[in-house]
């Protein structure tokens, strides 16, 4: 009987240690925490990318991606806080024009993507990414270009049978529009501060079509040395003219970039310069427009920019961002992407789409690119603002034109 007590002690003892060993003592896999951070492009970010997470993460259990989209003013310096506490988003959106300013927090994209990855995309706007040879810095998220938005009702009302190509053409347009539809904002302008589109998205592009230029390869600041001083004053010139002869709208130094696109969507303004996704919001508004090239001087010129989503060099779990990546800019998830938010495509693919490439006005858009792209350097946000502040100065008549582009050049030392 001892015996037979004895056994069932001992069978009951290896039990209990199997099972201490292989089911209470089972690891539970670990959760891949992915954070991303974007800019706010529109009011339907928040929930677009919400449903895309909730699905990548109920079709991969062992990741969570949780996403923020940080107010667009204090973006940055919230970026620079997390990089100084070493806790910045293990993704995250960064404007090209950046890349090169954050590029000692960012790691190159070419270590944890596959390596046929970017061949998917528009070369020249993946390579606008890049910063440094043979490293991609950033993938391109967003790709805008600028174009010359035209009320074409208001330009038959006004007998005007041609649409402008040049600054002359533009201004002569523009002054038959007054005449004819004393009601009706000729050309609507960006003057107020805030965010790069007030210089970058109303005066570089006649900058460019003047042939000339805000800095130089090095991303030094060039606005006010020879030899483009000169058409540098003339591209301003060209905007103080509109706007001292009432052929914008009254109060150029407190109109935003939302402003602007307000102003044209309601059949207030008969011209503007704005992005594709402005079509949309015309769309919404019933008020017709029509699409054009930006009016140039001496070169036509095709502008755009690119947000571009980096990888912070302190990212763990790569091998599941690398996943999100390649999922992220599948061809369908990157076509919907286009359309919803306005966008221009940054994939191959999606760029010959019928939506895209059958469609005159999106044709305006997507056939640039080959687009002039903003200047990368590393004092961008330094020249914007002090841009800005000379700019505002010209319209409202405290300085000239020549004073405020040779004032401007002051802050490069």
């Amino acid at each position: 009987m001892r015996q037979k007590l004895s056994l069932l002690c001992m069978a009951v003892l290896l039990v209990s240690i199997f099972l201490l060993l292989f089911a209470g003592g089972e690891k539970k896999e670990e959760i891949a925490k992915i954070r991303v951070w974007f800019y706010e492009y529109d009011e339907k970010m928040q929930g677009d990318f919400q449903k895309l997470f909730d699905e990548y993460n109920s079709e991969n259990p062992n990741v969570n991606v949780t996403f923020e989209i940080p107010p667009y003013d204090t973006y940055n310096e919230k970026l620079k806080v997390g990089f100084a506490a070493g806790d910045a988003p293990e993704v995250f959106t960064v404007y090209s024009p950046w890349l090169l300013g954050f590029s000692d927090y960012l790691d190159d994209w070419n270590k944890v993507l596959p390596s046929d990855f970017g061949n998917k995309f528009l070369q020249t706007v993946y390579k606008e990414c890049s910063v440094f040879p043979g490293k991609q810095l950033g993938i391109p998220v967003a790709f805008a270009t600028r174009a010359l938005f035209v009320n074409p009702d208001y330009f038959q009302k006004s007998g005007i049978s041609n649409y402008p190509r040049t600054w002359d053409e533009m201004y002569q347009a523009a002054k038959q529009l007054k005449r004819a539809l004393p009601d009706v904002i000729p050309y609507v302008i960006q003057g107020k501060g805030g965010d790069q589109e007030a210089i970058s998205g109303q005066y570089w592009p006649y900058v460019k079509g003047n042939g000339s230029r805000l800095v130089d390869e090095e991303g030094k600041l060039v606005v006010g040395e020879p030899p483009y001083r000169e058409k540098n004053i003339e591209a301003m010139e060209f905007l103080l003219r509109l706007v001292n002869e009432g052929l914008t709208q009254s109060n150029v130094v407190t109109t935003d970039f939302m402003d602007i696109a307000d102003l044209f969507s309601t059949g207030k303004a008969a011209m503007t310069l704005h992005g594709s996704f402005a079509m949309d919001w015309a769309r919404e508004k019933g008020t017709p427009f029509k699409v054009l090239p930006i009016p140039y001087k001496t070169d036509p010129i095709q502008f755009g920019y690119v947000d571009a989503l980096c990888l912070y060099k302190g990212a763990k779990n790569r091998d599941e961002i690398a996943k999100l990546m390649v999922w992220m800019y599948s061809h369908e998830r990157r076509k919907q992407f286009s359309i919803n938010h306005g966008m221009c495509p940054v994939l191959k693919s999606v760029a010959n789409e019928s939506y895209f490439a059958d469609d005159p006005n999106w044709k305006v858009f997507t056939e640039q690119e080959n687009a002039k792209f903003h200047p990368t350097s590393m004092k961008w946000d330094t020249y914007i603002d002090e841009g800005m502040k000379q700019i505002q100065a010209a319209y409202i008549g405290d300085k000239t034109p020549a004073e405020a582009i040779d004032d401007w050049q002051k802050i490069e030392p």
